[in-house]
Order: C-alpha cells, then sequence, then structure tokens
C-alpha cells in the first residue's frame, strides 16, 4: 500500500511537472496564482544593472530595492527554465528553503521577461558577495595579519544545511553560492544559493525522493570541495581539511 501511495503522489507530481514543461507559458500560470507584478512593461536603466551572466543579467526592482529582476537573453532559457520546474515541485511539495532565494514571479521588461526574485544582500543593505569574492576577501585579511576565521566550521554548516534542504544543482561553480553577511562580525554568515538550480535529467525521481536528493548534493559537495574551492583557494583549504569535509 506504501507503494501504491507513492506511485499516486509521484505521478501526479510529474504529470504537474510535466505539464508545466509541455505548456510553458509561465505567464498565464503566474496570472493563474496571482503571481504576476504589473501589466506594465518595467523599465531597467544602466544605473540598476547588478551583473551580466553567461545566459542572464540581472538588475534591481525599480519597484522594490530589496528584489532583483533576471532577464535572459534568449526565451525560453533552458536555465531558467529547469529552475521553475524545480520550484514549481517543491512548492507542491510545501518544501520550503533558507538556503534559496525567494521568488516572486514574472513581469515584461523593456528587456523581456523579468523573473522576480528576492535580492541577497548584507544587514547593512550593501550587495553580498558571490563566494568567490568573499573568500578573497578572507585571504586578504590574513595577508593583512587578521585573524583568520574558521572556514572548516563555516562550510561544514553549509554542507549540513545543503544536504538536509536536498537543494539540487547543475553545477558547482563559485558564483551560484553567494555569501550574507549578517552583522559587523566579520563570518557571521548565511549562505545562499542562487543560479543553476535544478537538474538536466527528463524525469527528475530526485526532485520527489530525498534520499536521492541527498545523494546527489553529497556528490557534487564533494565536487565543489575539489573543482572549486581547493583549486582557486588552496592557501586557505588545504589538503586535510578537504579530507574531514568529505562526504
Amino acid at each position: 500500500m506504501r507503494f501504491v501511495s507513492f506511485g499516486r503522489t509521484f505521478l501526479y507530481g510529474f504529470l504537474s511537472l510535466r505539464g508545466g514543461q509541455i505548456e510553458y507559458n509561465l505567464d498565464s500560470i503566474c496570472k493563474r496564482r496571482a503571481f504576476m507584478l504589473s501589466s506594465d512593461i518595467l523599465v531597467l536603466g544602466d544605473e540598476l544593472l547588478l551583473g551580466k551572466g553567461a545566459h542572464k543579467a540581472c538588475w534591481i526592482d525599480p519597484r522594490d530595492d530589496k528584489r532583483c529582476v533576471k532577464v535572459a537573453y534568449a526565451y525560453p532559457d533552458l536555465d531558467i527554465r529547469r529552475e521553475m520546474k524545480y520550484r514549481r515541485c517543491r512548492k507542491w511539495r510545501g518544501v520550503t528553503s533558507r538556503l534559496l532565494p525567494g521568488f516572486y514571479g514574472t513581469v515584461e521588461t523593456d528587456k523581456g521577461r523579468g523573473y522576480v526574485y528576492e535580492r541577497i544582500c548584507n544587514y547593512d543593505g550593501s550587495a553580498s558577495l558571490e563566494l568567490g569574492a568573499w573568500l578573497q576577501k578572507e585571504r586578504e585579511r590574513r595577508l593583512q595579519g587578521a585573524e583568520p576565521l574558521d572556514a572548516e566550521a563555516l562550510l561544514r554548516a553549509f554542507r549540513d544545511a545543503w544536504v538536509s534542504e536536498g537543494i539540487v544543482m547543475t553545477n558547482t561553480q563559485l558564483e551560484n553560492i553567494m555569501i550574507q553577511e549578517q552583522s559587523a562580525q566579520w563570518g557571521d554568515i548565511r549562505w545562499r544559493i542562487v543560479d543553476n538550480i535544478g537538474t538536466h535529467v527528463t524525469i527528475p525521481l530526485l526532485f520527489f525522493l530525498d534520499y536521492l536528493a541527498r545523494k546527489h548534493v553529497k556528490r557534487y559537495w564533494n565536487r565543489l570541495l575539489q573543482e572549486n574551492l581547493h583549486a582557486a583557494f588552496p592557501d586557505l583549504f588545504d589538503d586535510e581539511m578537504i579530507a574531514r569535509l568529505n562526504v
């Protein structure tokens, strides 16, 4: 009976995801769910630009500087499509997250369709740094003689939160992770996963089975340690530390 119950749950969820993929009319979905923020065209000026990536650019939302608007260079963008599919599944399952930024729907802009997110900012309102830039600041602090952070403890806290939440990602580039400073005390941080969310897999069983999601996260965690952190910052993360943090 337990297997039948799971089968029904998975089938309903999968049909919901496939329906969203086949139709992929996010505007109509958002309207039905009252997610649309405005029917007007939002103007995104150059002074609001936060940054540009390989597939999309990000602006401060001119209506609310605590939010940002991402616009893909080409539509539909596969990265955003994967993320929306993943978010629909998590919403359907009633799963919340402290790692993922909030998502507030879509809006039409002068640059194309925009996706409105929580803007990741520090306690003082300044823009949070990507993980690589933040670690570079820690490296510079150490070179200036400052007391080094317990990097191992910080990474272990992130690892445990990531595994617990089972956030699925497509790669482990450092720019996909941001460090949100919670106070003026250096090292008082909140980890955030902001990009390349979801999976390339057509039938994403790991969206429904937590143990598969955790297995995925552990594999990507080890990849983050070896291919990104240790490769870019061997002075901060030596071989012994990496070995202790592996799962």
